[in-house]
């Protein structure tokens, strides 16, 4: 097989292909294809628990200091190690916080896979709607006085969940949030999928910095880790017993060794070199900012991400999707194009020559009569818990027969991230005809 393409092997041979493309990458992962080439081939270390190797759901050794090493560096009371991605951190984060059949307060910004654990665990949520304070075609930030206002209404929840960053880099104020939460010995629990390398800033920026109780982070999408990589960081004490279980009841009985590797590679990167790498790189996207700006791309407002890339290309006359491929022409592959943002993702593994091409690429743009985007969002009445409409006897309809009907399904693209109606809420006329904008045809509704 050495180095030949497999003629029956697609997804073998459509990756080869990409990477014979030499394309600049501003998309996950964070490693870049290069991190790991310093070190001995993964691929070799693709082992099982063995004697010398400890079991992730048992550890003892070497993955047990591994954690320790991580959980001191988050300044986390125990860092658990996921090779089934950020989703089975939320899955465990969830279970850990409720123990199934709780009340639970959350943002309308959510990843699809903390719907799936919400369902799973049948809990009763009460959610709350970002404000627009962001800019066009953003969802806008979870504010400190909503959840404040959601936590008066419902003092029986059990914790409240929040994404920050959002898939946009929109950073909310995590520790206003967690203040006011210890105040009602209500727990914190963030998604920080896109926000793991938060930490290497001075102050720390991560969630666990400022008051979260428990954090889960997608690692690899920001940092040097083999992709599924990710962190579940816990800082409360009366969590800790059951953590390890938690992550057991939902992941993989075969975890992945070069992904713990990488994630134990990462974190001792970050230890040493993080701070001034980051630093480094905030520049160079500071730079690619400001040449945005004086061409007329807009940005989002308020605390962001800083090294997260969002450019509201729209505001000169293209869509995103326009933009990415003039990008490609560049030679640089973008991570996500929305209606009106185009969103990349850069890591300090990202050379000179990516920024340089990127530079070209957004120089090349001429504008044109902006485009006018706003984003809508609606708030179904809810008629049911979610797992009661999930798994309720149900049907699948054209959407404009979903009309006065319950979902029994949620409508949650990922990315960007939200949730557009929730299982076990009425359909009305306005939400269909969003939803049918989105690209929605049909809809499972309860029968």
């Amino acid at each position: 097989m050495g180095g030949f393409c497999i003629v029956n092997a697609p997804i073998y041979n459509a990756l080869v292909t990409h990477n014979k493309k030499l394309m600049s990458s501003f998309h996950t992962p964070g490693h870049k294809g290069v991190f790991f080439k310093s070190f001995d081939n993964l691929f070799n270390l693709d082992l099982t628990e063995l004697n010398d190797t400890d079991d992730l759901y048992s550890a003892r050794g070497c993955i047990d200091k591994a954690q320790k090493l991580a959980s001191d560096y988050f300044g986390a009371q125990k860092t658990l190690f996921s090779t089934s991605g950020n989703t089975l951190c939320i899955q465990a984060m969830l279970k850990i916080a409720t123990e199934g059949q709780a009340k639970i307060i959350c943002a309308r910004n959510i990843h699809k896979s903390a719907l799936g654990a919400i369902v799973l665990l049948g809990l009763d949520v009460v959610w709350v709607f970002p404000k627009y304070d962001a800019g066009p075609g953003l969802f806008g930030r979870i504010s400190p006085e909503d959840i404040k206002k959601a936590i008066i209404k419902n003092p029986d929840s059990k914790a409240v969940y929040i994404t920050s960053p959002d898939y946009y880099g929109l950073i909310c104020d995590v520790e206003k949030i967690s203040h006011y939460c210890k105040s009602k010995n209500i727990s914190l629990l963030v998604d920080n999928a896109h926000g793991t390398h938060l930490a290497c800033f001075e102050p720390s920026l991560h969630p666990i910095a400022l008051g979260a109780d428990i954090c889960s982070d997608s690692a690899h999408k920001t940092l040097p880790v083999l992709t599924s990589g990710a962190f579940l960081n816990i800082n409360n004490k009366s969590y800790l017993d059951n953590a390890t279980e938690s992550m057991a009841l939902f992941g993989s009985t075969s975890p992945s060794f070069p992904i713990l590797a990488s994630l134990d590679l990462c974190r001792n990167w970050m230890k040493n070199e993080g701070n001034v790498a980051f630093s480094i790189l905030k520049k160079r996207v500071d730079r690619i900012k400001n040449l945005a700006e004086k061409i007329g791309i807009i940005l989002p407002r308020g605390q962001i991400d800083p090294i997260r890339i969002s450019l509201g290309v729209g505001s000169i006359g293209f869509s995103p999707n326009e933009c990415a491929e003039i990008f490609r022409k560049f030679g640089v592959e973008s991570e996500f194009a929305s209606d009106f943002y185009l969103t990349l993702i850069p890591s300090p593994l990202n050379t000179h020559k990516d920024f340089e091409r990127l530079e070209s690429a957004i120089l090349s743009l001429k504008r044109k009569k902006s485009i006018n985007y706003n984003f809508e969002s609606f708030a179904p009445e809810k008629k049911l818990f979610p797992r009661e409409a999930f798994f309720a006897k149900n049907k699948r309809v054209c959407i404009q027969d979903s009309v006065g009907k319950i979902s029994a399904r949620g409508v949650c693209p990922c990315p960007p991230g939200f949730l557009f109606v929730a299982p076990g809420e009425k359909i009305t006329h306005e939400l269909a005809f969003y939803l049918k904008k989105l690209g929605v045809i049909d809809l499972l509704v309860v029968d």
